[in-house]
């Protein structure tokens, strides 16, 4: 009975973390899941060369994600957390993320239409490749580092 007394007050005193910790166990499982559920479905119904090219835009775009993210979700984070109850340095922050993302968000955009258009496998699907990019406006207007700082993983989640 001492370890649960123990382990409720611990429970109790860490809520926001723990409750935190949960969901963002619950993203990452669903995100590692996902693909093994939905993958061999794809595959079946597409044919290995199409999903072979969606699988490369996917994979262009998320080297993009990358460049656009810059370490902001990380960095900005701490930034957000420390100033979270300075709503005026909330705005700034955030706006200046915004603008560094948009404009690495269009510079990456144009490097990867460019690449698209050298390889020419790549420009028989080029809908498709642009569509692929699409995925990464979720990554510059979604503010993931200010939930982070503001230890909301709840609404990352959902």
């Amino acid at each position: 009975m001492k370890y649960l007394d123990k382990a409720g007050a611990f429970a109790k005193n860490h809520s926001t973390v723990l409750q935190n910790f949960t969901y963002m166990s619950i993203l990452e499982i669903f995100l590692l899941l996902a693909p093994i559920i939905t993958y061999p479905y794809l595959t079946k119904v597409m044919g290995l060369e199409l999903f072979g090219v969606i699988l490369t835009a996917q994979m262009l775009a998320s080297y993009a994600t990358l460049i656009i993210d810059f370490g902001s979700n990380s960095i900005c984070a701490r930034f957000v957390s420390i100033n979270r109850d300075n709503k005026d340095k909330l705005s700034e922050i955030v706006n200046s993320v915004l603008c560094a993302r948009l404009s690495l968000f269009f510079l990456c955009f144009l490097v990867y239409v460019l690449i698209v258009f050298i390889v020419p496998v790549y420009r028989e699907y080029l809908w498709l490749f642009i569509f692929t990019y699409g995925l990464t406006i979720s990554d510059v207007i979604f503010p993931r580092y200010y939930f982070q700082g503001i230890e909301q993983m709840r609404v990352i989640t959902l």
